[in-house]
């Protein structure tokens, strides 16, 4: 059975707490008792891990994938939400449409890993090369990978089955954002 509720790590108690801290944990109490609307989510402790993560650090409440570092600069930033620059109905808002974004790719994974035991998959070989500074790299598909400017990614499809196979590949960003790679605008797959 595949589920498509969003599991949410609540953040871990701070050893020393900030202060929008209570901010962001008073609204973080809140929306676990509410439904929300056109999302589904469970919260659980931080010791359980979840779909994302959040972290609350340096006045920022931070949406982190389960096996992915923190990075609090630069084009690869992870997505957060100001503490400090919004107040609590704001900081809401923002939780709630993150959380969206954030399913929508929690649930796009989910369906593409459960797609991939189907018969036709199965005749559908992928393989990515990868090189930076001109030379090879491994990807390990057990986690997501961190790709500089200017590495290079090469993407192989050999389709072996007997009918033919619509594919698209996606790109997704740091910030949960998801745009097509193949094919373009327009363009048949």
């Amino acid at each position: 059975n595949l589920s498509l509720v969003l599991r949410v790590a609540l953040p871990p108690a701070a050893g020393k707490p900030g202060t929008h801290d209570g901010k962001a944990r008073s609204v973080l109490d809140a929306l676990a008792k509410e439904k929300l609307s056109g999302i589904a989510v469970s919260w659980v402790p931080a010791r359980d891990g979840g779909d994302i993560r959040l972290v609350v650090r340096d006045d920022k409440l931070w949406l982190l994938p389960s096996s992915a570092e923190l990075i609090v600069e630069g084009p690869h930033k992870s997505l957060s939400i100001d503490l400090v620059a919004n107040d609590a109905r704001q900081l809401r808002e923002k939780v709630v449409d993150s959380l969206r974004a954030v399913a929508k790719v929690v649930n796009l994974l989910k369906l593409a890993a459960q797609s991939a035991a189907s018969p036709v998959a199965q005749n559908v070989e992928i393989a990515i090369a990868a090189e930076r500074d001109g030379k090879p790299f491994v990807l390990n598909p057990n986690q997501v990978p961190t790709l500089r400017d200017r590495d290079q990614l090469a993407i192989r499809i050999n389709n072996r089955h007997t009918q033919a196979v619509d594919v698209t590949i996606l790109f997704i960003d740091s910030q949960f954002g998801i745009s097509s790679i193949f094919p373009h605008s327009g363009e048949s797959n």
